[in-house]
């Protein structure tokens, strides 16, 4: 790290697709600045399959605290603004004790609402959820085209949940008073904070893609199916049964897929969901870019990213 680099209060982002390397670098980073690093991972947040979601391994947890991973039940449900609730006194508390903090993950949900707030979007509707839930998904796409711009160029179009949670929170807004709309929650950035301090890790697509199938391989290999087989499906909650990879590794535990399939398949679906965050970041004007090489060490990459912050931090 430069000599010059000057340490923020603020805290740093971490951001980028999976596989990155997001994780090994944060872990260098937090022990030269003696922080402590809160995740915003949607589902390391759980307890167990540790495989499963890639969390960091117990050596990396053992020399930097690390905060809401493995934290709930697989059972218990989770959103956007529980997240929020949570990181918040995570922060608070690593603030608090003279610390600083590190937000690592690749869920622009939650990263968003840790640099921007959140405005609570409108209680579900079972009524209209079964009637949306009738919908043809063109359908669904459409009402959601011409009711919400915006969330229509932000929703993944290929999850029809997702399309139809989106039109269901566009068409009770719609309906929601402004007192309620005036209730919002604070991220986790000073008021006095332009941006945030954070660094959009990337790499060379076809290298990105390969870190994905090595690191599928590698899960397989140190035994995902039998942690998998190890969990009661009727354990897994509403968010939880999300993971990329249960589903198909359940699949093969009950002999209904062959393992050759399972790789494959969350494979293909781990490239997906990479796919997807790119987007999301290259929309995002918060986060400082910064291209790796394949030869570059962890070290040296946590030195580029501790110079580039330094640079925010003077800009």
């Amino acid at each position: 790290m430069p000599s010059d680099f000057h340490i923020p209060s603020s805290p740093i982002f971490l951001v980028g697709p999976t596989a990155v390397g997001k994780s090994e670098v944060a872990l260098v980073l937090a022990e030269q600045m003696d922080a402590e690093i809160v995740s915003a991972d949607a589902f390391q947040l759980y307890a167990g399959l540790d495989l499963l979601t890639a969390k960091p391994p117990a050596e990396a947890l053992a020399r930097v605290r690390h905060h809401l991973i493995g934290t709930f039940p697989l059972s218990e449900p989770m959103s956007v603004a529980r997240y929020l609730a949570e990181a918040r006194q995570c922060v608070e508390d690593i603030t608090a004790r003279g610390r600083r903090v590190i937000v690592v993950g690749g869920t622009g949900l939650y990263l968003r609402a840790l640099t921007h707030g959140l405005t609570p979007g409108p209680a579900s509707d079972p009524a209209l959820r079964a009637a949306l839930a009738a919908l043809p998904a063109a359908e669904a796409l459409e009402q959601l085209r011409s009711r919400d711009s915006v969330a229509f160029e932000r929703v993944d179009r290929n999850n029809l949940r997702r399309v139809q949670r989106a039109l269901e929170i566009a068409m009770l807004s719609a309906a929601v008073g402004p007192a309620e709309r005036a209730h919002y929650l604070a991220g986790i950035l000073k008021p006095s904070s332009s941006r945030p301090l954070g660094v959009f890790l990337q790499r060379d697509r076809a290298e990105l893609l390969d870190r994905i199938a090595r690191r599928t391989h590698e899960m397989f290999r140190h035994g995902v199916l039998e942690e998998v087989a190890a969990i009661d499906p009727a354990s897994i909650g509403p968010t939880a049964v999300h993971m990329i990879g249960w589903r198909e590794c359940l699949a093969c535990v009950r002999g209904e897929l062959r393992e050759v399939e399972a790789r494959e398949h969350i494979t293909i679906a781990t490239r997906q969901y990479a796919k997807r965050q790119l987007t999301w970041f290259k929309r995002e004007t918060d986060f400082a870019p910064l291209a790796l090489t394949p030869d570059e060490s962890v070290a040296t990459i946590a030195a580029r990213v501790g110079a580039a912050v330094g640079t925010l931090t003077r800009s």
